[in-house]
C-alpha cells in the first residue's frame, strides 16, 4: 500500500521533522531545510569567487551593473554588390599606457564578412613586403574564395601591401577602400 505525499507548489520549503515525536514521546528537534537564495543575498564567499573575474554577470555586483552598457545592436553588414565575399584588413598594435611611445611591430588583421573569420598576424613592418604579401595571401588562401573584395582604409601601407598581394595573386579580387574618417567600417 502506497503512502501518498501531499502535493506542494515548486520552491515552497518542505517542513521536515517539525512536530515529530520519538518513540519515548519527546517532541524532537526539526532538521535545518534548505531554501534557495534570493539573489539579493549571495554569500560572502560567493562574493569574493565572483570578484575575481565578475562573470558571469550577476544582478547583485554593482561593478556588472555598472559594466553593463546600452551596445548598438551588431546587424549583419550587406554582402558587396557582385555578392564577393568583403575580406576587410587593417594593421593594429599591442600597446598599454605605460608603453605608449613604444609602438612595437604591426599587427595585420584580416576578417572575412562571410565566415566571420577574424586573424592577425605580426608583421616585420607595414608596407608592400614579401613577408606581409605572404602572410596576407596564406590568409586568403585559409578562407577558400575564388572571387573576394580587398576593403581597408586609406592608409598608404596598408593600400601598397593590398595592391601587391592583388598584383601576386591569380584570382578574382577587388580592391575597396573605406570613406575618409569612417573608422568603423574597415575592421
Amino acid at each position: 500500500m502506497a503512502i501518498e505525499a501531499p502535493i506542494r507548489p515548486r520552491g515552497e520549503p518542505e517542513d521536515i521533522g517539525a512536530g515529530v515525536t520519538g518513540d519515548d514521546g519527546r517532541e524532537e528537534a526539526p532538521l535545518p531545510v534548505k531554501m534557495k537564495r534570493s539573489w539579493a543575498e549571495p554569500t560572502v564567499e560567493e562574493r569574493l569567487r565572483h570578484s575575481k573575474f565578475h562573470c558571469p554577470f550577476r544582478v547583485w555586483c554593482n561593478f556588472c551593473v555598472q559594466g553593463k552598457c546600452n551596445n548598438d545592436g551588431h546587424f549583419k553588414q550587406p554582402v558587396a554588390q557582385e555578392g564577393n565575399p568583403v575580406i576587410s584588413i587593417d594593421y593594429a598594435y599591442m600597446k598599454t599606457a605605460e608603453l605608449e611611445e613604444q609602438r612595437g611591430r604591426p599587427i595585420l588583421v584580416t576578417k572575412c564578412s562571410n565566415t566571420k573569420w577574424i586573424s592577425a598576424n605580426v608583421a616585420p613592418k607595414k608596407g608592400a613586403y614579401p613577408e606581409g604579401i605572404r602572410r596576407l595571401g596564406e590568409e586568403l588562401d585559409k578562407l577558400g574564395h575564388r572571387r573576394m573584395t580587398l576593403k581597408s582604409d586609406q592608409e598608404p601601407a596598408i593600400v601598397c601591401l593590398k595592391e601587391a598581394t592583388i598584383r601576386e595573386r591569380h584570382q578574382d579580387i577587388t580592391s575597396e577602400e573605406s570613406p575618409v574618417g569612417n573608422m568603423r567600417r574597415t575592421v
